[in-house]
């Protein structure tokens, strides 16, 4: 007897301690402990049976009694198993497979609508959730542009200026569509979402913020005179600098100026070649060409934009 009921006892105090299993036997013992699991194969003496904690033997002489699920049986438990783990696309699944062998397995059925009322009510609350967020990112883009006179979005990944409101902040900033902005307060904005740029933008206990922008300039060269001597450039003196070249002076109008070139703009490409630990020499080289041809600055420069 002692030999009899210790491993049962052991197994059922197991089976309690799991989680809810999908079976197709239940084994039922002459101490009247249940079982259930898969009868996974036969011995003359014992049945192996598959349980949460794996394979187990039972001796037939133990057994009182087995009850084996129907098949659809069987696929609605299934089904009720992934249902525990709210895995419902499964679930429905196996509901569906026990419907197909009995059509009018009511149990199956009801599974299948509380099943379908469950994804409806989730795919609502998602998209209330989803219209909730957009109209709070509308009213954050409603409040930059109100505040500052400035629309930004992503473009391939960069902050970009999208619209600059006439008489605005930005405008008196010196801000201008598609200009780049690389930076607020000496913070990369690269990989930032538009939300926590908005976010950041929007703070009540700031007030006004350093941006550092790139913007890309045509310009085309032209002859100038400029003490006497007739040169073809675009009327701006360069210097050597940390991040590029840097415009130490600009001619009165003369192409840079007239394109809005400032002194201590960075110049960081010309024609996209990185202007970066070049030469002034090697500058020369880039910006000389023929007279009323075209040519590319990329300018970097700080402004401090003040919310109005």
């Amino acid at each position: 007897m002692q030999k009899y009921f210790i491993p049962i006892l052991i197994i059922s105090t197991l089976l309690i301690s799991c989680k809810p299993f999908a079976h197709a036997d239940t084994i039922i013992l002459k101490n009247e402990v249940k079982i259930d699991g898969f009868i996974v194969a036969e011995e003359p003496e014992y049945y192996i049976v598959e349980i949460p904690i794996g394979k187990i033997r039972i001796k037939k002489e133990n057994v009182r009694e087995i009850i084996r699920l129907s098949p659809e049986e069987n696929y609605l438990n299934f089904g009720n198993q992934y249902l525990t783990t709210q895995n419902y696309d499964a679930a429905l699944e196996q509901f569906k497979k026990a419907l197909k062998i009995k059509p009018d397995f009511q149990q199956a059925k009801d599974a299948i609508a509380r099943i379908e009322k469950i994804k409806k009510e989730a795919e609502e609350k998602r998209l209330a959730e989803l219209k909730k967020k957009e109209e709070e990112f509308l009213e954050k883009k409603e409040k930059l542009t109100s505040g500052f006179g400035l629309e930004l979005e992503i473009v391939n990944g960069q902050l970009s200026v999208s619209k600059i409101e006439p008489d605005s902040p930005a405008e008196a900033a010196g801000l201008k569509n598609l200009d780049k902005i690389i930076q607020i307060d000496e913070q990369a904005t690269e990989d930032k979402s538009l939300e926590e740029i908005l976010n950041r933008l929007l703070r009540q206990d700031t007030a006004s913020y350093k941006f550092t922008f790139q913007r890309e300039v045509n310009l085309i060269r032209k002859r100038i005179v400029y003490q006497k001597q007739p040169i073809i450039g675009v009327g701006v003196f360069l210097d050597t600098g940390p991040n590029g070249l840097v415009i130490t002076s600009v001619l009165p109008d003369e192409p840079a100026d007239l394109e809005g070139l400032r002194e201590n703009d960075i110049v960081v490409a010309i024609d996209d070649n990185p202007t970066k630990g070049i030469s002034l020499d090697q500058a020369s080289d880039l910006i000389a060409g023929n007279e009323l041809t075209n040519i590319k600055f990329t300018i970097q420069r700080d402004i401090e934009l003040k919310r109005r």
